[in-house]
């Protein structure tokens, strides 16, 4: 898949190739802090907007979803142009759109070669691999702190990354090891039970739901082994009393 990615990347006018690598890096710049990670999302959105308008290229504002976005988007500058505070509101409103903008860059122009899309896939379980370590050294140099870990950001969501940023990857490992067998099913369930405990040790719960319900909706869709995806289930369930009964402990 990596070589398939360069072959890709080759094929892609020079200019646009530094955007696409730059897009593949995006987990890891994510890694870094959230001013970081803000310059990446708002960047490519806002490179996508301008190729579209050089180009002539329209079509991908034909989807309903896309438009569907626009409206909402609409909808939300006029009830901030009514409220209490139109100024600020208004400007959270349009600052807010390069979020849905971003995943139309990346649905229509970053995304639109498969083979760049499993690259993506790759970086993404390689960042999750990263912070599932950066967060393992924590517990092991300081310990928790208030039954919640802070690295790398110096605040207590650091479960945000993992539940959200590595969840397609997750998803994925997930949906290997209950369907397949070999080394690729064995290592993707490691690696899933790996981050599984990292979100425990967080103690963000909410974003431990999300993963346990995202792990076991993902193993369910793609031809699961019943009996693994039965353990996959308990090992879920155990992982969230585990998060309960801690949560209860420190409450």
């Amino acid at each position: 898949m990596i070589l398939d990615a360069k072959a890709a990347l080759a094929e892609l006018p020079k200019w646009e190739r530094g955007f696409h690598i730059f897009w593949l890096i995006g987990p890891f710049i994510l890694l870094i802090e959230r001013s970081p990670a803000d310059f990446w999302i708002s960047l490519l959105a806002l490179t996508f907007v301008i190729r579209s308008v050089v180009k002539g290229d329209g079509a991908w504002l034909k989807p309903f979803w896309v438009r569907a976005g626009f409206a909402f988007w609409i909808w939300c500058m006029i009830a901030g142009a009514v409220s209490d505070f139109p100024a600020y509101s208004v400007g959270e409103a349009i600052v807010w759109f390069r979020f849905p903008l971003f995943a139309m860059a990346t649905a229509f122009w970053l995304a639109r070669d498969k083979r760049l899309l499993y690259a993506m896939l790759i970086s993404t379980a390689l960042g999750l691999v990263v912070m599932c370590g950066i967060l393992t050294a924590e517990i092991m140099i300081v310990g928790q702190q208030g039954g919640r870990l802070s690295w790398p950001y110096g605040d207590l969501v650091p479960g945000n990354y993992v539940a959200k940023v590595g969840l397609p990857a997750f998803t994925i490992m997930v949906a290997l090891a209950v369907s397949i067998n070999g080394r690729v099913a064995a290592l993707s369930g490691i690696l899933a039970l790996f981050s599984m405990a990292i979100s425990v040790m967080t103690g963000e719960r909410i974003n431990l739901l999300i993963r346990a319900c995202g792990g076991m909706l993902a193993g369910l869709v793609w031809k699961p082994n019943w009996r693994r995806y039965i353990g996959l289930v308990i090992v879920e369930a155990s992982c969230w009393q585990v998060s309960h009964d801690l949560h209860c402990q420190r409450g």
